[in-house]
């Protein structure tokens, strides 16, 4: 109840749950401001699916070339695909489509010019992850009165960045074992200039996730959604309801929980004592 309430909406990332308990932390140890490393691995390419998988490229091969010829014998949806686009881009005023393009300051015959996706990965990822992680951070950082500070988001650093070569971000390593891209060292610039400060040990060493799991071990008991806001705004009578339920994987079932913990806190404004009491009743977190 308190994560939704500063949140704002019904939120899916887990991890804004201890945020909010780290905000609180930083708050009773008297620190007003935090910097945090929001936008590193967007724009020197930090996360595993931007970078080259060796392993993963064997094992997908007889896949691949058999989508080349299905490609092949099929017509291109082209007009499809780009009528699709800009009806997407028009719900966001293309801002998402368009706000990378601010930070290229031109075409760079080392990837740019060639079209390399790989070389605009960058650009592709300033937005909508990088978006949903700065909201959890300000909003659970204003909720302990504590305000946070990305400086990996100065406009000079972000546009730099944008221009670099790949291989300024990503490069190949032999001594690298991280199962997720082996011997490819990611954020590689970012890492030689931690290096001159930090032992190898932090400034090597692979990246880790948030250890955050408990939403994918909820079990949520569908008297959860008696009498709820779901059922009213879809108007699902019992029996519908025991229907609809009974054919929701647990993914789907989430996704209603935390819509019905927004209306309760954000729309009806019920007491929240009211949604802890019924979470504890009907949720229950499976062991790991």
């Amino acid at each position: 109840p308190d994560v939704v309430e500063h949140f704002g909406s019904p939120f899916q990332n887990p991890t804004t749950v201890p945020v909010l308990l780290v905000s609180h932390l930083v708050h009773d140890h008297g620190i007003k401001a935090v910097l945090t490393g929001e936008a590193s691995d967007e724009c020197f390419l930090g996360y595993p699916w931007l970078v080259p998988n060796v392993l993963s490229g064997l094992r997908n091969l007889p896949k691949r070339l058999l989508g080349k010829l299905r490609r092949a014998s099929t017509q291109s949806g082209f007009s499809a695909a780009r009528d699709q686009n800009l009806v997407t881009g028009l719900s966001s005023r293309f801002e998402i489509a368009m706000g990378p393009a601010e930070f290229i300051d031109g075409p760079d015959t080392r990837y740019h010019a060639s079209g390399s996706t790989r070389g605009l990965a960058t650009d592709s990822e300033l937005s909508y992850i990088l978006r949903t992680l700065l909201h959890r951070n300000d909003t659970m950082g204003m909720a302990a009165s504590i305000e946070s500070r990305f400086p990996f988001l100065d406009s000079r650093l972000v546009r730099a960045s944008a221009n670099l070569p790949y291989d300024c971000k990503v490069r190949r390593d032999p001594l690298v074992f991280d199962a997720e891209h082996p011997f490819f060292r990611d954020k590689w610039i970012v890492r030689e200039v931690a290096a001159r400060y930090l032992p190898p040990d932090l400034s090597q060493r692979n990246k880790g996730m948030f250890p955050t799991n408990a939403f994918q071990r909820f079990q949520i008991d569908d008297r959860f959604f008696e009498d709820s806001f779901v059922t009213d705004w879809y108007g699902l009578a019992r029996p519908r309801l025991r229907h609809f339920l009974g054919g929701a994987s647990p993914s789907l079932k989430l996704r209603l929980l935390l819509l019905e913990a927004w209306a309760h806190v954000c729309v009806r404004r019920d007491p929240r004592e009211e949604l802890s009491s019924k979470l504890a009743t009907h949720v229950t977190v499976r062991a790991e």
